[in-house]
């Protein structure tokens, strides 16, 4: 299991399971389930003092990546414990997700610009299984 970059925190597919599952066995819509996580990422959370501590650990890192610095940190630093921190790059995305569903991921620009962002950050992305998988459903 690679330690960093995009392999580390997903699985291609997942989202499309996420949402079969909700499907089969969910009571909410997907707009519904994604509101809160919406709302967090759009108004902000504060920021606990471990995981300030921790994120400020991670700088040197996350400054390695243009779209992690400017998705994790706050003008070029870890949030501060108390801050509000937001990401509205999450709430967009997320928007987007909860109006188009497993479409709205897989058959229109979303993989493409994760295909773009993985490339150029040196992480790897399995396009033809995706596009394999939603030009046949």
């Amino acid at each position: 299991m690679p330690q960093f970059g995009m392999e580390s925190i997903t699985v291609p597919g997942a989202f499309d399971g996420w949402v079969t599952l909700l499907d089969k066995y969910g009571t909410m819509r997907l707009a519904d389930v994604l509101a809160p996580a919406i709302d967090y990422a759009e108004l902000g959370f504060p920021v606990m003092e471990k995981t300030a501590e921790d994120w400020e650990a991670e700088v040197p890192k996350l400054r390695q990546s243009d779209a992690a610095a400017g998705n994790y940190l706050v003008n070029g630093r870890a949030p501060r414990a108390g801050e509000k921190f937001r990401q509205p790059n999450l709430a967009h995305t997320f928007r987007i997700l909860a109006r188009g569903g497993r479409d709205a991921f897989y058959k229109v620009k979303s993989p493409r610009r994760s295909l773009i962002t993985a490339k150029r950050t040196r992480g790897s992305f399995h396009w033809p299984i995706w596009l394999r998988k939603n030009q046949n459903g």
